[in-house]
């Protein structure tokens, strides 16, 4: 900042207002990430706002300790501190800073959302793993019987287990591995691998982060994940069952009498009755899920961080609140200030 004499030292003032200032860039980058901006974005306008204050004090001081022309360097010290409050308020609102601290104060809350949250997530993979593991277990029951001597098959059954490699209707362990390699390679394959690997580090980056106690550096970075994990879980599990598509196998033969023995007939005619497919949603819908609300600026203001943001700014402006106000005598016939020799 700008001093009466040795203008390039720096003095106790400048310390404290550059002090100001930095926790302005880091309460500002923080504010902008609460309203669910982008890391990029955050930082961006951090920067910007930092740069902006800096230059804007920088005329303040310049305006106020200038040493000729006072007329009209008075004019720019009042533009400029004008110019200095509208531009304090208006990024005290649109940055989020009062955002921040809301978020923060309803802390118990936002640890209830992200309760609720992460276990409507968990119970999803919960009803994927169950429904899926009743499938493969109905659908080796049904190859099994099928597979006994005398069953007969429709066509739309032999149809299907010739496109079964390895099946040998006299060795029921191929059935076991038949089984186990659509359970490894179809249900739990790569992609539900990967869904899964999501889940677990949502889950448990919510649960350093806001469960086990608010980190408010890294909360906002992580309060919209249970939302996207969720989405895609809901598409991709849903797509996983409907792709393997695992049969219904049954033995759809009534029993029939015999004229001549008058017992009662059995034929084991087996067929595909349906397919076990399902569509996996979140309890309540991905509507109901709130974490990711806290970011969407629906908290408003904070009274505690209105008070914060106006006593960084009374920090930053401290250096032109103690900077000397030069006051001068011209030197000539005239009474009038020249912008020549000085008097001080």
């Amino acid at each position: 900042m700008v001093q009466k004499k040795n203008s390039d030292k720096i003095s106790i003032a400048n310390i404290i207002s550059m002090i100001g200032i930095a926790a302005l860039a880091v309460l500002t980058y923080l504010g902008v990430l609460y309203t669910g901006a982008a890391l990029s974005v955050a930082i961006i306008v951090a920067a910007v706002i930092a740069a902006l204050n800096f230059l804007l004090l920088w005329f303040m001081c310049k305006a106020k300790s200038a040493e000729n022309y006072l007329s009209k360097w008075i004019i720019v010290e009042i533009a400029t501190v004008v110019v200095y409050i509208g531009c304090a308020v208006g990024s005290t609102i649109l940055c989020g800073i009062p955002q921040f601290f809301a978020v923060n104060a309803d802390r118990d809350t936002i640890r209830e959302y992200a309760i609720s949250d992460t276990t409507k997530l968990s119970a999803l993979f919960d009803r994927f793993n169950t429904f899926e593991n009743e499938a493969l277990g109905n659908y080796q029951n049904g190859l099994t019987n099928a597979a006994q001597a005398g069953a007969v098959w429709t066509d739309s059954l032999t149809n299907h287990i010739q496109t079964l490699d390895g099946f040998n209707r006299t060795d029921t362990q191929t059935i076991i591995h038949l089984v186990r390699a659509i359970e490894c390679d179809e249900v739990y394959g790569e992609k539900y691998t990967d869904l899964s690997r999501e889940k677990v580090k949502a889950i448990n980056d919510i649960k350093n982060n806001i469960i086990e106690g608010l980190n408010p550096f890294t909360f906002p970075n992580v309060v919209g994940s249970i939302k996207e994990i969720a989405e895609r879980a809901e598409r991709e599990l849903t797509e996983i069952s409907q792709s393997v598509n695992l049969p219904i196998i049954e033995n759809t033969q009534q029993p029939t009498n015999n004229s001549r023995t008058r017992r009662r007939a059995y034929i084991h005619k087996y067929d595909i009755t349906g397919y076990q497919t399902s569509e996996f949603t979140i309890d309540g819908g991905i509507e109901s899920l709130q974490l990711h609300t806290c970011t969407n600026g629906s908290q408003g203001f904070n009274i505690w961080g209105i008070i914060v943001a106006v006593a960084i700014h009374l920090v930053i402006i401290f250096n032109y609140l103690v900077i000397h106000r030069t006051r001068t005598l011209a030197v000539g016939t005239s009474n009038e200030e020249d912008g020549g020799r000085i008097l001080k």
